[in-house]
């Protein structure tokens, strides 16, 4: 019989390595920042349903026993390289804002909002086009701005 121990040192010498990652946002879902505080995200998400700045789950306020307002900046930088051209982008997204305030010592009241999956991008084309006879340069400007986002309002108090 083949022990436990075997068995784990064979997967792990049959595991090889992704080549790449999934891309949610070039499908068209958007881009998916999450819900996750900084702190969260440093532990794997692992403190996300007891981080009060975490917008996962809504009693977490409950752990915060002072005042709360929690802003988080994530931007997002893309570098795209043809044979003729390198385009560089960044886009600044603020996905998660929290506050929170201590009513008395047993109830708290918070407002969440965070981004789900955001859908905003931009992009600039410039060409040459002919009108009648005479040559212009054309640039064209496309932007969309969109999200699926998540408002919540929440009470904790004594039941």
């Amino acid at each position: 019989m083949i022990s436990a121990r075997w068995l784990c040192i064979a997967f792990v010498a049959a595991a090889g390595s992704a080549g790449a990652q999934g891309t949610l946002s070039t499908q068209g879902f958007g881009y998916p920042p999450g819900e996750f505080s900084t702190r969260a995200l440093g532990t794997g998400g692992a403190l996300a349903q007891f981080d009060p700045q975490s917008a996962i789950n809504p009693a977490s306020i409950g752990a915060s026993d002072q005042p709360l307002l929690f802003l988080q900046y994530e931007p997002e930088f893309r570098r795209l390289t043809t044979a003729s051209a390198t385009q560089k982008t960044t886009t600044s997204r603020f996905p998660l804002a929290i506050a929170a305030l201590p009513i008395g010592s047993r109830a708290t009241i918070a407002v969440s909002v965070s981004t789900l999956l955001d859908r905003s991008w931009q992009t600039t084309t410039t060409r040459d086009e002919f009108v009648g006879a005479d040559k212009t340069t054309l640039t064209e400007n496309v932007r969309s701005l969109g999200a699926i986002d998540d408002v919540r309002l929440g009470e904790l108090g004594p039941e």
